[in-house]
């Protein structure tokens, strides 16, 4: 898994800022983010399987991913007591199914002890015969 950039949905598809409305039901904290609030990933069915269900976020309790199309993925908060996120906020994603989920991308970026390691190149990535 990876860190991925978030961006607040907003209106048509807009970043949402401090000029801008809360969705209805959502409300601005101290830290200029909004709770009750929806983020959009860019984390879609091309980079992360679906076959054993959605990928669930990393230490983000009361958040749940799901798909929204190819290059996106919906993050939602399911509890109001869960953290809020703000712009530019990186998360990390645990595929369900880690198999099907190598075979989407060309090179990984492993982690060890909270260091990254040298880069792996997917050498069978489209191989399939």
């Amino acid at each position: 898994s990876g860190a991925r950039q978030v961006h607040l949905w907003g209106q048509e598809g807009a970043s949402w800022n401090q000029e801008a409305i809360p969705p209805e039901g959502a409300s601005w904290n101290q830290e200029g983010a909004f709770y009750g609030q929806e983020a959009i990933v860019d984390a879609g069915f091309k980079s992360l399987s679906t076959d054993s269900g959605f990928a669930q976020p990393k230490n983000l309790a009361g958040w749940a991913y799901s798909p929204a199309g190819d290059e996106h993925g919906l993050l939602e908060q399911t509890n109001p007591n869960a953290s809020s996120l703000k712009i530019g906020d990186r998360i990390e994603l645990i595929p369900s199914h880690i198999d099907t989920t190598v075979n989407l991308h060309d090179w990984y970026h492993p982690h060890r002890n909270g260091l990254l390691e040298p880069a792996w190149r997917i050498e069978t990535r489209g191989k399939v015969q």
